[in-house]
């Protein structure tokens, strides 16, 4: 997978919001592309905006795994893999809703994306949505992009991984629970 902090002349970041979570914008790598050609095509799909690949810098590469994953389209529980890599951008552009190419999953989970100052980006990305599906895997990608793109102290993030744990274990127990309500 790959997502894009972009930040416009302001000091604003992109943000969007599909299913009740908030993430940065981006997604999967289609078969034999590139990480750059990902980013490209998914910023310009969500966003509008035109990028080259030598506007992106390449920031963060963040692994992630999960025992007991809800996969969205089927409802069943499972385990969850994925590598994400985080690229920098920043722009004088908007974004141009006209040249927006969604598809029919982000059009039906309501997608939306808006520049945000940096007060109401941490906000939104470090609420927990305990209704959306995956909410966990989420919030943890999240803190950990806010404490090292968006530069938190070192102190936080030492004492976020403790939360996180703790986090996980009650992730895992709901997932067991949302799956005994599923037989």
């Amino acid at each position: 997978k790959v997502r894009a902090v972009i930040e416009n002349k302001d000091g604003c970041i992109a943000i969007s919001s599909e299913a009740g979570k908030y993430i940065f914008p981006g997604g999967k790598c289609d078969k034999d592309e590139d990480n750059l050609s990902a980013i490209q095509r998914e910023i310009r799909e969500e966003t509008g905006m035109v990028f080259s690949a030598d506007e992106f810098h390449e920031v963060l590469e963040l692994e992630t795994m999960y025992d007991n994953a809800v996969d969205y389209r089927t409802n069943i529980v499972r385990p969850r893999h994925t590598i994400t890599t985080f690229y920098y951008v920043k722009t004088d552009q908007t974004i141009n809703k006209d040249n927006m190419n969604l598809t029919e999953g982000e059009r039906k989970e309501n997608f939306k994306i808006s520049f945000v100052d940096r007060d109401t980006l941490f906000k939104m990305l470090l609420e927990e949505h305990r209704n959306a599906m995956n909410w966990q895997l989420f919030y943890d990608e999240n803190q950990v992009v806010v404490n090292h793109i968006l530069k938190k102290s070192k102190k936080q993030v030492k004492k976020r991984k403790k939360v996180l744990t703790e986090r996980r274990l009650l992730q895992k127990q709901e997932n067991r629970e949302f799956s005994t309500m599923q037989n």
